[in-house]
């Protein structure tokens, strides 16, 4: 029930996993904040997403809290 799975949820570690190994493939192990800031400006200037860095509202009430929460 707490896996991150689902329409909203599927593959969400395996991207952030993907873009690192790409930011550390592009810019080397310890890159400055000067080289991650642009390579983050150049992922979204590209019109992809940089994943990882907050959520996005949902659209409807995730079942899983529908479980968890106790009143």
């Amino acid at each position: 029930m707490n896996g991150l799975a689902g329409p909203l949820h599927g593959l969400a570690n395996q991207e952030v996993l993907r873009l690192l190994k790409d930011l550390t493939a592009k810019l080397g192990p310890h890159p400055d904040k000067e080289a991650v800031r642009k390579y983050v400006q150049d992922t979204l200037a590209s019109g992809k997403v940089v994943l990882g860095y907050g959520h996005a509202v949902l659209r409807k009430t995730n079942p899983r809290y529908t479980c968890q929460h106790f009143d």
